[in-house]
């Protein structure tokens, strides 16, 4: 009984040293932006993602298909993004191809580098959806 126990206990910890480790590789593993969007009781919630920028363009990606944020943009795609301590104004929305999928994994690989690879592990890709952001309005300071 007492091995059982043990047993356990080891596997608690492991599972537990492996999300806070996932956790450690999405916020210091490259930048992370703030993502405020907007709950159907028109409370704002506060998602921290990775993001990236191409040709112009700016995208962040969403892991499974019923990511919270996911859905409030869905109904209302306005959103603020934090970056670089600026706050900044964007009308988001998802876009649910395959190409923009896998050219926003290939951009996060090549930015994230070996934490795109570990969390990648964890998360089927074709499930990820990704997310155009384009902007609305003028930067603002954040306090």
């Amino acid at each position: 009984m007492r091995k059982l126990l043990a047993v356990a206990i080891a596997l608690v910890c492991v599972a537990m040293m492996l999300v806070g480790g996932i956790f450690a590789l999405s916020e210091f593993g490259g930048e992370v932006v703030t993502v405020q969007s907007i709950r159907d009781d028109g409370s704002t919630k506060n998602t921290r993602l990775w993001i990236v920028d191409d040709a112009g363009e700016t995208w962040l990606r969403a892991g499974i298909p019923n990511e919270a944020w996911l859905s409030h943009i869905a109904q209302r795609p306005t959103v603020q993004i934090i970056r670089d301590g600026r706050s900044k104004t964007y009308t988001a929305r998802a876009v649910r191809t395959d190409e923009a999928r896998d050219r926003v994994h290939a951009l996060m690989a090549e930015k994230y580098r070996t934490a795109d690879k570990i969390i990648s592990v964890i998360r089927d890709p074709t499930g990820s959806i990704a997310v155009k952001v384009e902007p609305a309005t003028q930067d603002q300071p954040v306090d």
